[in-house]
């Protein structure tokens, strides 16, 4: 889980963290830069080596507790399909990720960097065409797999993530419309997987223009492959279209992205605009309650906008 959002490298109440944790690994003379900031801290680390990504997370975790074992896996067969994915460097220790041991509340990982550059913002139209082609090609890499393998997110939960249901924790004024949407959201993911016509595989489910760079030769890559999701392929096309898009099902960037997708691959016969509608709530029902569990500040705002959002949306 990724941001845009540019980070003041100067203030950094991880210093300390980051030095021990570069220190673990076989690199010489690295420089951190913090890079990136949401749910996770980003780092850009500079080595003789070359350049790696360094992703610094807090608690409470969200996440399976094999999930950097799937990470890693996963992220090598996506390699060895051709596609340029971050790749997890172990430490010199041969561990897959560092833990704060005075607190155990932060945890960091060091992965390959991706060179490139973030998507024009909104995507230009020819980037969303490649944003498409390359979820395509992620889909073919992921073979369908009838049983949910481990550390990987479950796309059957209504809140996706590893927390608890918070939606009934939302301060009143939302509260209704939320736990509504909720339990349609439910509803909705459930006929989704009983009606499918093929089995789920292991999606990126957050492959949106914040979490895409443009190469060198002018091709996207995807980078965060941290919220793997076992799930059906038209809730990951639909998380994506919901950042494309903004939620509106009707944009022409839509189109552009399936028209991409099936430069490589077919569209799911059952992901039409009125499904869209009802994943695209999904999905905020699945945000929303991640949030709610944080707590960050800015929460009722946030919950107010999402909230006026949902109660519009012609489900």
């Amino acid at each position: 889980m990724r941001s845009n959002q540019q980070a003041d490298p100067s203030i950094d109440e991880n210093d300390d963290f980051v030095a021990h944790v570069l220190t673990k690994f076989a690199i010489s003379h690295p420089r951190a830069t913090r890079a990136a900031e949401s749910f996770n801290t980003v780092y850009r680390v500079r080595a003789d080596e070359g350049d790696f990504m360094l992703r610094v997370s807090r608690s409470p975790i969200i996440h399976k507790p094999n999930a950097p074992e799937a990470e890693e896996s996963w992220t090598a067969r996506f390699a060895e399909a051709g596609l340029a994915v971050p790749r997890i460097i172990r430490t010199a220790e041969g561990d897959l990720r560092v833990t704060d041991t005075a607190s155990h509340r932060r945890r960091a990982m060091l992965l390959t960097w991706v060179h490139g550059s973030p998507p024009r913002h909104p995507m230009s139209r020819d980037q969303v065409i490649a944003l498409g082609g390359l979820s395509a090609r992620l889909h073919l890499a992921s073979p369908q797999i009838p049983e949910p393998p481990k550390g990987v997110l479950d796309g059957r939960r209504t809140t996706l993530f590893e927390v608890p249901d918070a939606i009934a924790t939302a301060p009143s004024p939302y509260r209704e419309i939320l736990a509504k949407r909720s339990q349609q959201s439910g509803e909705w993911i459930r006929d989704l997987w009983e009606d499918a016509d093929e089995s789920p595989r292991v999606l990126h489910f957050d492959l949106t223009p914040r979490n895409v760079v443009i190469t060198a030769d002018g091709t996207s890559a995807a980078i965060d492959f941290e919220d793997l999701t076992w799930g059906h392929r038209a809730q990951d096309l639909a998380n994506s279209l919901y950042g494309v898009t903004g939620g509106n099902v009707q944009s022409g960037l839509a189109t552009d992205f399936r028209r991409g997708y099936e430069r490589h691959a077919n569209w799911p016969q059952n992901l039409n605009s009125h499904l869209l509608h009802r994943l695209f709530v999904a999905r905020r029902i699945a945000m929303i309650n991640l949030t709610l569990t944080q707590r960050p500040h800015g929460l009722d705002e946030y919950l107010r906008r999402h909230a006026d959002a949902l109660a519009e949306v012609p489900v």
